[in-house]
């Protein structure tokens, strides 16, 4: 069985949503607000501005293992990434501000060396506010079933794939089941398509709709676009 790759490029529409516990959101914004208190006081000295370095540091450590558990990121990205290339990945992240900032962490720890300016850490501070900013919906619930199609929304349509797994499972797979005309679902190898040779059938076959289902997608780097959906839903 193969699916056109065009899918890529459709709407995801979130179809299932579960709440999550908050309580590691509050927790990550009072560490922020005490780092601000410290920065808002009059002239921090030197070991208040290292203080301020290692909770904005503490800041990003939390949130970015937070991501990765709540979404069994390592399952999904073995190998040598690290939890930032996984959160980059999928483009919620650019590392390179938080990565600075471990490095003055980690150069003002071993070297004592003199902390960043105020104003070089009121950016780092703004810079992790918008950080938990844009990733406390990923938080607040988790998406668990999207579905792709190109009119972005749960209306019917003749084309569309379904796409869920399971979080909270030990090793959690994608699922996918699709339904469409011979445009995007075909029997067979086609160049340039993406190929799913344990796809079933679970309804009835024709010339213009196929309903089919697979246990999990094969290839890497097909699932990582396929995830990637989840977190762009409309």
């Amino acid at each position: 069985m193969s699916i056109n790759p065009i899918i890529s490029k459709w709407y995801s529409v979130r179809s299932v949503w579960e709440d999550l516990d908050r309580s590691h959101i509050a927790r990550c914004h009072e560490i922020l607000d005490y780092a601000f208190y410290l920065l808002d006081a009059d002239s921090p000295n030197r070991d208040e501005r290292g203080s301020i370095v290692i909770h904005l540091n503490k800041i990003v450590e939390l949130r970015t293992k937070e991501l990765n558990e709540t979404y069994k990121l390592k399952h999904f990205y073995p190998g040598t990434r690290n939890q930032l290339e996984r959160l980059e990945c999928l483009g919620i992240v650019r590392p390179h501000l938080m990565n600075k900032l471990s490095r003055v962490r980690n150069i003002f720890i071993h070297n004592d060396s003199e902390p960043p300016t105020n104003k070089e850490l009121r950016d780092l501070g703004e810079f992790c506010w918008y950080f938990l900013q844009s990733t406390n919906p990923y938080l607040s619930g988790r998406t668990s079933e999207i579905e792709l199609n190109e009119i972005g929304s749960l209306a019917e349509t003749d084309m569309s794939i379904s796409v869920k797994t399971e979080f909270d499972s030990p090793e959690p797979e994608i699922e996918l089941t699709a339904r469409g005309t011979s445009e995007i679902i075909r029997f067979g190898p086609i160049d340039g398509w993406w190929q799913f040779p344990n796809f079933k059938p679970i309804g009835p076959l024709g010339h213009e709709f196929h309903f089919v289902e697979i246990d999990n997608v094969p290839k890497d780097e097909i699932k990582e676009i396929l995830l990637q959906k989840f977190f762009t839903v409309l």
